[in-house]
């Protein structure tokens, strides 16, 4: 899991969107492994709003100038 090898997994699909209403039965909202609501629930990405900070440089990411 904490090497995003996961997400090639059949069982998992994945999309890109800009906000998403989550809803169903027994389901409760998570981020970041805490427990952030219950559904439904709506989200929406906020722009530039994370800043992630790694050891070294990722392979898609290159160094500002």
């Amino acid at each position: 899991m904490y090497n995003g090898t996961f997400v090639r997994l059949e069982q998992v699909e994945t999309l890109r969107c800009t906000s998403i209403h989550v809803d169903g039965d027994g389901l409760f909202a998570l981020a970041d492994g805490e427990e952030i609501g219950d559904v439904p629930i709506d989200l929406d990405v906020v722009p530039a709003s994370l800043d992630v900070f790694v050891n070294r440089p990722l392979p898609h990411m290159t160094t500002p100038e």
